[in-house]
């Protein structure tokens, strides 16, 4: 019995031996190396596009490269418009009162900064009250007439042509304003401006006169009117007399 074990032993050992040799010396198998250059064939979901499909594609990549150019350029500056002036409105002077010609005349003048306000917030003109005629011609020589007029020549009996010396530091101004509404009222003189107080008395400023706002506007607005308010001055009516 120990020799049938034993003998049964040494065959399995034989077979394993046999073939384990046999796998040694079998050459091994050639095996395929795929190529990467070689593409699988196309699948249904791969598909090659049609000639529509290709149209299509093109047309949108031609729509997003027109919105990138447009994006791409630089945008134009836009300068808001200034706000439009408000209207000016004087309380106190109603146009079925005064009359479209003074009423103008009073809106003109205070926009331009000829004659400022009585009374601001509310704006008020004050038209009842009275100006000197001197300040008046001072207003026209500032809106019809180039500076410097030189010195007067001594058109007007009632206003000086130069300021004397030995006056005091108020009486030396005073004067020479004087002689400022000298000049100014003889070039207003030639150029048919002067809205004379008494017509028969031209020799005559009254330049210490009143006169009132509105009446003020409308010799300020005769003189804009015409044509020779800006104009350079002009010789004086009494220059070598």
């Amino acid at each position: 019995m120990k020799r049938t074990s034993t003998l049964i032993w040494w065959l399995l050992l034989s077979f394993l031996v046999t073939s384990c040799t046999r796998s040694a010396s079998l050459p091994p198998q050639p095996t395929v190396e795929r190529n990467s250059t070689l593409q699988s064939p196309l699948t249904e979901t791969e598909a090659v596009p049609t000639v529509d499909q290709l149209g299509t594609l093109q047309a949108q990549f031609d729509a997003v490269s027109t919105q990138v150019a447009v994006l791409s350029q630089p945008t134009e500056e836009i300068t808001p418009e200034p706000p439009p002036t408000p209207q000016l409105v004087l309380e106190d002077v109603r146009l079925e009162i005064f009359g479209q010609e003074k009423f103008d005349a009073a809106i003109w003048a205070v926009s331009h900064e000829v004659i400022k306000l009585c009374n601001e917030d509310p704006d008020r003109f004050c038209p009842n009250d009275v100006a000197t005629r001197g300040v008046v011609t001072v207003a026209v020589g500032r809106m019809c007439l180039a500076e410097p007029l030189g010195r007067p020549v001594g058109y007007f009996s009632d206003l000086p042509v130069k300021v004397p010396d030995g006056l005091t530091e108020a009486a030396r101004r005073q004067v020479e304003e004087e002689v400022r509404i000298a000049a100014i009222s003889e070039e207003l003189v030639i150029r048919g401006l002067y809205l004379w107080q008494q017509p028969a008395r031209r020799d005559l400023s009254f330049f210490k006169s009143s006169i009132t706002q509105m009446d003020a506007q409308a010799w300020i607005k005769l003189a804009l009117d015409s044509p020779k308010c800006g104009l350079a001055p002009l010789p004086s009516p009494t220059a070598g007399k």
